[in-house]
């Protein structure tokens, strides 16, 4: 199994979480906590900055989603991974900028995808729990935003998942690679 992380000069080992059954304020067996939207000027959002732009790295070649096709659970394809958005402090990957639409990169559309919504990756391919429409119905990604917090909030609020910067927040135990 490996976890998505970024790898750096000063890097410490990652602590991932078993799951969301025995940690406080999370049911037990399949059910998910309600998601809230979350006051993002409570706490500062740590600043995330692409994988490509920043001296970190995947911590292994044979890990880097970079450049591979993004399907859908039913394996329909959606895009492909362009870059990875990091939390340097962390040394976590926290989203996947996907290039999706468009044809000869003309009208493509860039989103990020909360990397909780991974579900598999592959040699060729990752895969994602939204479908297709969810991901074309995203937020777009703009590198012009002003608010960056607002439109990672808005990301994974379109999405479902609860933010990185909130309270009760686990990072995912997965992608599983095969």
């Amino acid at each position: 199994m490996h976890h998505f992380s970024a790898a750096g000069a000063s890097t410490r080992p990652e602590r991932i979480s078993q799951g969301l059954e025995g940690n406080p304020g999370f049911p037990k067996g399949d059910a998910l906590p309600q998601r809230e939207l979350i006051d993002m000027t409570a706490s500062p959002i740590p600043i995330l900055k692409k994988i490509s732009e920043s001296d970190q790295a995947v911590a292994s070649p044979d890990h880097d989603v970079r450049g591979r096709k993004v399907v859908n659970k039913t394996g329909d394809e959606v895009g492909k991974v362009g870059d990875l958005l990091i939390d340097e402090q962390e040394s976590k990957v926290r989203f996947l900028l996907v290039e999706h639409g468009g044809f000869l990169g003309m009208g493509e559309k860039k989103t990020f995808i909360p990397v909780d919504a991974v579900t598999s990756v592959t040699d060729e391919y990752v895969q994602i729990n939204p479908s297709r429409d969810q991901v074309t119905g995203a937020p777009e990604y703009d590198p012009e935003i002003v608010d960056e917090s607002h439109y990672y909030g808005s990301v994974y609020n379109h999405y479902g998942y609860l933010p990185f910067w909130g309270v009760g927040y686990i990072y995912p135990p997965y992608p599983y690679y095969r």
